[in-house]
Parts: structure tokens; C-alpha cells; sequence
């Protein structure tokens, strides 16, 4: 395979970095929207004082107690009726109010600042009669960038810096000079068209309506949300006095304004930076636009006194900036593939941003559909908001990795970064909040299990979203099927995500039950509650959906790799700048599922064997005293064989990223745990039905019955999450040890 200087990814063949970072902002700025504009809107349409909160609470308390003991209740909208709450249509009204008024508002910013931004500083229509030679030279220009909309180019002859701007809305597209640039024109014709391809190239990224409503809305927000929260939260019990809670209700709301208002500005950030590294990469495929700008960029990063080479890049200015630095636009001029990152701090926003809307956007769904708050409905917009963003990010960096031969290795600190930010988001939410306001005690082993347990989902999520875009990648880089693909892993982790979050999010309402469970009482008090959470879903989902839902999830990444290694190696021509060269090769096609299910099939057949010879023997020398218990003995001896053929294939599949020997280990578990189960019920029931000198008629069943197909599903079932958290722990902690050695290609 080529090396990574050999090949440079189109970053325009994808959807951008800008596109993830703005769809971030609008979701943080929406939910904040939903949750700062209500307790102000909802005055317009609830009568407050009408509500009697004790009495509110001590009814809505008993419905849930009626829930959580299985009796029959009324959905959550009527319910909230009868207890003299507000109705669901006045619960859906506010959240909908806050939300159109704050986008209307930003709207109306946006829409009215090219004029206010013309008049402000005196811009002036470019002086085409007097300077035909550079009009001339900027019509080319504007040919050059491949922009086909009518561009204005207007002038600041009060502005001495070398700067230009593309602003304006639809259809009214203009570029500022200012008179520092026009007299560049006379002084570094090279430098001033690099500056002018670079505007123009905002325009043909279409980034000008995303840079201006990103700072409309970071505008609106900050006036109309994050200010009046900081200011007007003290005096929340004067403006609605029937809503005042305890103390830790006002941390928790001033938690939630903290997040967002760090989130918000650090997000902002990072979209006009990631717009002006993509205009650069845009604007060199113009003739001399490459050198134009890496000339002026390492004038603009070297020091005055000439010390230092351009390459230095400040962390504290990469963070809080909205610009690059120069060292950073040089290195992504150098390497395109640099625009392809998706790192940790991205993920850990987009795990805050998506927590906290949680609750105004479920809260939406479910007044509107009717529908649980923890139903996989209601909690359909944020699967699809992480699942999106975080398959979209990731998807890119294995893009990248798969046309330059560099592997990806920020995996796992995604993933751990993703879980610390559904933590976070998730205990600034509105439940939280509203739980300690209404008295309701959360208990301090729900909280920490829900955190480990959101941790973990976030995570595993990172993990096989990358071990899937990795097996899948060489049959999108060659072209085939590849929206498709893309499509079809999004909406598989959406799926999973949902129905993850969907499970999650009602652990306080079996966490008492658990810890009062005789089956996990042997275990300490927040064990006891995390052990139960984990074997919960064994006991809950019916065992073939489960069984089913592993498979697959194992399976997916594997038929990438099958497919991959069918692959025609063509170079990519649409995912790179320039031409490929002739002799690229996409890496190594990831392992098929040829070496789970040869194991499988191996140690199944020694099972079957050793079944068999067992339920001989205890015909020939034990007759009507063994049989009866092996049955038993089987099952967990059945369940200890999934381990087991886990562990072997994990170690059998070193040389694979470690993210799919724990799929492939899946697989082998699930196909070992059908097989011997199936043997173990055929051999019982052959020597049940055959006399060997004693009558076992009661054991003869030609075909299962219903109380033996439960037992061997649930059985297998659990054989097969003890097997999946069992290779997870293995994999963790060989990573852990190998940390301090060599580093790990295949991750």
C-alpha cells in the first residue's frame, strides 16, 4: 500500500468536519433554547398558581408506584392531568414556543447583518473604471474557485490590514477588500490572489450562511439565555414561587448553565476554525493557490525577528480562537488527511450537548406521540443525534486512514471521552434538576451505576462504530455501494444506540428491585445494583431478540471485511486531490468470519462428543441416577464452553484490531452456545426415549417442550453475555499492559 505522502484525501468527497461541528452547536443551542426559554414562556400559558405542589407530588407518586409494582396506569399525559398538573398540551407548548422564538430571533439577525455589516463600515462598491486590470484579474479569480453565483465585491478603504470577507445571504453574495489588500495587488500579486481564492472559496464551500448564523446564534444565546440565566437564577423562588426547590436543585441548574456555557463558545470556535482550514484546502486546488498561501501563512507564523520555523501550534489558541493559527493551516495545507480528525474533545461535546437536550426533546416527543419519556420512541431524535455524529466523525478519520495507509488510534480515547460527556450532560440535565425540586431522592448507587453504564455504552458504541467503519472502508473507497454502507452502519448504530439509552434510562425504576433480589444479594450494595443492571437485559429481552442482536452486531463488521476482500483495487479517484497514483492498493481486507465459525464448530463437536460419551456412561453404569442431572450439569458446563471459545478465538485473532477480535469472539460464543445446547437436548432425549434397562420415560421428548426451549434460550443467553463481558475485560486489560510497550498498528 502507498504511503500517506503518496495519497491526499478530498476532504470535499464527504460530508465536511464544519457540517458535524455546526450540526454540535445547533443541537447544544437548541436544547438550551427548550430549556432556558420555558420557565419565562410556560408563564404565558400555565396558570402556576393553580398547581399545588405537595399535592401534585404525593399523587404523581403514587402512580408511580403503581408503575413500578406492574399495576395497570394511565399514560404519563393523563396522569399528569389527574394530579392537577399541566396538560400535555400545555407542556408541549412552551418547549415549542422557546424553541421558534430563539431561531427566529437568530434568523432575523442573520438576515439583516449584511446590511447593517455594509453601512457600519462603510463599504463601497469595488471601483471596477478605475482599476479594470484588477477587476479583470478577480473575474478570473471568481472562475478559478469554480464559484458560479453572482459575486459583489465591495471595499473598506478605512481597513490599512491586508484582510478580506465573504459575507451575504442568498443570492446577494459579496467579498470585502480591504485597502490593505488592494494595495497588495501592486506589492505581492501572488500573496493578494491567494487571500481572494480563499474568500471566494467560502463561498463555493457554502460556509458563509453557516458562519453567520453560528455567530447570530452564539449572539442570541449569550443576551437572551446564558446571561439572564447567570443573573435571573438567584431569583428564581420570587418570579415562580411555587417551583422553588432545595439547594441542590439551584447547583444542578447552574451546573447546566456552566456546560452550556462553556460548550456553546467552544463550539462556535471550532466551526469557524474548521471553516477556514476547509476554504485553504479549497483554494489551493486553484492554480499557484497552494503556494500563494503557504507563502503568506509562513510570513504570518514566523516572528518578527525571524526565530521559530511556522510549525508551532498553541493549544490555548487552537481552543479558544476562531481562527487557525498559521502553524495549524500550514500543516493542514501540507496534509489534507488532518481534516479528517475526529478527536476527543469533539466527542466529549457531542456527549454533553446531546445528554443535556435530552430531556426537552423527549419530553416533546412523548407529550406529542403519547409514549413513555423512556420509550425507544421518545428517545429516538437523541439516538440519532449521537449516532449520527459520532459514525459521521469516525467514518471520516477511517476514510482517511484507509487512503493514506495511517491508522486511526484515537478509538478508544473517543470513546472514553463520549462517556464522560453523557455523564456530564446527563447529571446538568433537567431530570436531575427537577428530580431534587420535587423532592424526589435519587439514590446515590443509581446515580454512580447509571454513570459507569452510560460511560460503558459510550464507549462500546465508539469502538464498534470504528472496528465497522475500519472493515468497511476499502468497499467505499473503491466506490461500491458506498451510500449505501455509510447509510445503512448509521442507522444500525442509531438502532442500537436507542435501544441502549432505551433500557438505560429505567434503571431507577427496577435499581430497588435489583438490590432486593436474592439472585445478586451475595454481592455488595453498588455491585449487587451494577451486576443486576449488566444481567438485567438477560432476563428481560426475550432470549432469541438478544441472541439475534449480538449476532448481528458481530456480523456486520465481518461482512465488511468479506466484502473488502472482493473489492476491485481501482484507485480512488473521487475521494482524492489529484490522481491517485497507479500502483495504490487498499490495505488487507479485516478477517472474515471463517475463523469464529471453524472454532466454533470444533470445540461444539469435542462438546458433542464428550455430551454423548457422559450420557452413556451414566446409561451403562448409572442408570435413572446420573441422567436426571446432567441436563443441568450441561447447561452450565454449555455456558462455560461460550466463555471459553471466546477467550481461544480473541487469542486466536491477535493480528485484528482489538475492537473485532471482541466481535469475532461474540460470534464464536453465540454459534458454540446454539450447538451445544442443541446437543445437549437431542442426547437427553435419545437416551430418555431408548430403554437402557430403566424407564425414563419422563425425560422422552421427541420434539421440546416450551419449559426446555426457555431454559436453553435464557441459559445461552447468558452464556453469552458472561462470554461478551468476559472478552471485554480480557481486551481491556491487554491493552492496559501493552500501553508501556510497542505500539499496536491494529489497535
Amino acid at each position: 500500500m502507498t504511503t500517506g505522502s503518496a495519497v491526499r484525501p478530498n476532504p470535499f468527497a464527504v460530508p465536511s468536519g464544519t457540517t458535524l461541528r455546526f450540526g454540535l452547536l445547533v443541537i447544544a443551542m437548541s436544547g438550551a433554547a427548550m430549556s432556558g426559554g420555558v420557565p419565562y414562556i410556560s408563564r404565558l400559558f400555565i396558570e402556576l398558581d393553580r398547581v399545588d405542589p405537595q399535592a401534585f407530588r404525593s399523587c404523581a407518586f403514587g402512580f408511580i408506584a403503581d408503575m413500578d409494582a406492574g399495576r395497570p396506569t394511565p399514560p404519563s399525559g393523563e396522569w399528569r392531568e389527574l394530579c392537577g398538573g399541566p396538560s400535555a398540551l400545555e407542556s408541549v407548548v412552551p418547549n415549542l414556543a422557546s424553541l421558534f422564538f430563539f431561531w427566529a430571533v437568530v434568523l432575523i439577525l442573520y438576515w439583516f447583518r449584511p446590511a447593517l455589516r455594509m453601512r457600519r463600515r462603510r463599504l463601497i462598491a469595488f471601483p471596477a473604471d478605475r482599476r479594470p486590470e484588477q477587476a479583470r484579474e478577480l473575474a478570473e479569480l471568481r472562475t478559478a474557485a469554480d464559484v458560479e453565483e453572482p459575486v459583489e465585491f465591495v471595499v473598506n478603504l478605512l481597513d490599512p490590514t491586508m484582510t478580506g470577507l465573504a459575507f451575504g445571504r442568498p443570492g446577494g453574495r459579496r467579498v470585502m477588500l480591504s485597502r490593505g489588500l488592494l494595495q497588495l495587488y501592486d506589492e505581492d500579486r501572488t500573496a493578494y490572489r491567494a487571500i481572494v481564492l480563499h474568500e471566494l472559496a467560502h463561498l463555493r464551500n457554502r460556509d458563509v450562511d453557516i458562519a453567520f448564523l453560528t455567530d447570530s446564534a452564539w449572539r442570541v444565546f449569550l443576551w437572551g439565555i446564558l446571561i439572564p440565566g447567570v443573573i435571573g437564577l438567584p431569583f428564581v423562588p420570587l418570579l415562580t414561587p411555587t417551583v422553588a426547590g432545595p439547594l441542590p436543585f439551584y447547583l444542578l441548574a447552574a451546573w447546566q448553565l456552566l456546560l452550556l456555557g462553556v460548550l456553546v463558545p467552544l463550539a462556535r470556535n471550532s466551526v469557524l476554525r474548521s471553516r477556514e482550514l476547509h476554504a485553504d484546502a479549497r483554494a489551493a486546488l486553484a492554480p499557484d493557490g497552494a503556494a500563494g498561501l503557504t507563502s503568506v501563512l509562513s510570513r504570518a507564523a514566523t516572528p518578527a525577528d525571524g526565530t521559530g520555523t511556522g510549525n508551532e501550534t498553541k493549544e490555548t489558541e487552537e481552543l479558544t480562537g476562531t481562527h487557525p493559527t498559521p502553524a495549524a493551516r500550514l500543516q493542514a495545507l501540507a496534509d489534507p488527511a488532518r481534516l479528517f480528525g475526529f478527536g476527543p474533545r469533539i466527542a466529549l461535546a457531542l456527549g454533553v450537548a446531546a445528554t443535556l437536550s435530552y430531556e426537552p426533546v423527549t419530553g416533546l416527543v412523548a407529550d406529542l406521540s403519547g409514549t413513555s419519556r423512556y420509550g425507544p420512541l421518545a428517545l429516538l431524535p437523541i439516538a440519532l443525534i449521537l449516532g449520527a455524529g459520532l459514525a459521521l466523525g469516525i467514518w471520516r478519520a477511517e476514510l482517511a486512514a484507509c487512503l493514506t495507509g495511517r491508522p486511526w488510534d484515537h478509538a478508544h480515547a473517543v470513546g472514553a471521552h463520549l462517556g464522560v460527556g453523557l455523564v456530564l450532560g446527563t447529571f446538568g440535565s433537567e431530570s436531575y434538576a427537577a428530580s431534587l425540586g420535587s423532592a424526589i431522592e435519587i439514590p446515590l448507587s443509581t446515580m454512580l451505576v447509571s454513570a459507569l453504564l452510560l460511560m460503558a455504552g459510550g464507549y462500546l458504541a465508539a469502538l464498534w462504530m470504528a472496528g465497522t467503519a475500519r472493515a468497511w472502508a476499502p468497499v467505499v473507497v473503491s466506490g461500491e455501494h458506498r451510500r449505501t454502507v455509510m447509510l445503512g452502519t448509521v442507522g444500525a448504530l442509531v438502532l442500537l444506540l436507542d435501544l441502549w439509552l432505551s433500557y438505560l434510562l429505567q434503571l431507577s425504576t427496577w435499581s430497588e428491585a435489583l438490590a432486593a433480589s436474592d439472585l445478586f444479594r451475595p454481592f455488595p450494595g453498588v455491585a449487587r445494583l451494577f451486576i443486576g443492571a449488566v444481567v438485567q437485559p438477560g432476563l428481560l429481552v426475550p432470549p432469541l431478540v438478544m441472541i439475534g442482536l449480538l449476532v448481528s452486531v458481530a456480523l456486520l463488521p465481518m461482512l465488511g471485511g468479506t466484502m473488502a476482500g472482493r473489492t476491485t483495487s481501482r484507485p480512488p479517484h473521487r475521494l482524492v486531490l489529484g490522481a491517485a497514483p497507479g500502483d495504490w492498493l487498499p490495505p488487507p481486507p479485516e478477517p472474515g468470519p471463517g475463523v469464529a465459525v471453524r472454532t466454533a464448530v470444533w470445540v461444539s463437536g469435542v462438546a458433542a462428543v464428550v455430551c454423548w460419551s457422559a450420557h452413556l456412561l451414566s446409561a451403562l453404569f448409572a442408570p435413572g441416577i446420573l441422567l436426571p442431572t446432567h441436563f443441568l450439569h450441561g447447561l452450565a458446563l454449555a455456558g462455560l464452553t461460550q466463555v471459553v471459545v471466546a477467550l481461544v478465538v480473541e487469542r486466536r485473532t491477535r493480528t485484528t484490531a482489538r475492537e473485532l477480535r471482541i466481535l469475532h469472539s461474540i460470534l464464536a460464543a453465540a454459534i458454540t452456545g446454539a450447538v451445544t445446547h442443541l446437543v445437549l437436548m437431542v442426547s437427553r432425549d435419545h437416551f430418555g426415549c431408548v430403554h437402557w434397562g430403566f424407564d425414563a420415560t419422563e425425560y422422552c421428548n421427541l420434539v421440546p417442550d416450551a419449559t426446555t426451549w426457555r431454559i436453553v434460550l435464557q441459559t445461552q443467553t447468558w452464556g453469552l453475555l458472561a462470554a461478551t463481558v468476559t472478552v471485554l475485560l480480557r481486551v481491556a486489560l491487554a491493552r492496559h499492559a501493552h500501553s508501556g510497550g510497542q505500539h499496536d498498528v491494529r489497535r
